[in-house]
């Protein structure tokens, strides 16, 4: 889960003795996390920072050497397609939902908000569906 007042990432295990101790994910030198996601297939955290405008990815297993992959973005709310590994987010910018494929280091458009929505529309969270290959979000507007 993501704290955006602190702009941090914390881990929280669950188990069934009851105690919930959390932790605090270390992404380096004073991350500002927004948004975040996991793809469990390669364990690798997705996560957008706010004062880089960039999202970033990292291994679970060494959290300290994060990648930047997309740049000069405002991302509201991410999810990641657990059978492709594509990263889709929307940007809060444009309120564009765009895809990430780590595959091929390539970022591409994949819905654009209607004309007649373009300065109502806001996407606050996203979740997608790998099994029927369907993206769904939430408009608050």
């Amino acid at each position: 889960m993501v704290d955006y007042g602190q702009g941090k990432i914390f881990q929280l295990p669950i188990n069934q003795s009851g105690s919930y101790n959390f932790s605090i994910v270390d992404l380096g030198t004073q991350p500002n996390a927004y948004a975040m996601d996991i793809d469990m297939g390669t364990d690798t955290l997705y996560w957008f920072d706010r004062k880089n405008s960039t999202i970033f990815k990292t291994s679970l297993r060494s959290t300290s050497n994060s990648q930047a992959i997309v740049t000069n973005v405002a991302v509201r709310t991410m999810a990641v397609d657990q059978l492709s590994g594509k990263v889709y987010f929307a940007e809060s910018d444009t309120e564009f939902i765009k895809v990430y494929d780590p595959y091929k280091d390539l970022t591409f458009t994949v819905m654009r908000v209607p004309i007649e929505r373009e300065n109502v529309s806001q996407i606050n969270s996203m979740a997608f569906d790998a099994k029927n290959g369907y993206v769904y979000w939430t408009d608050t507007n």
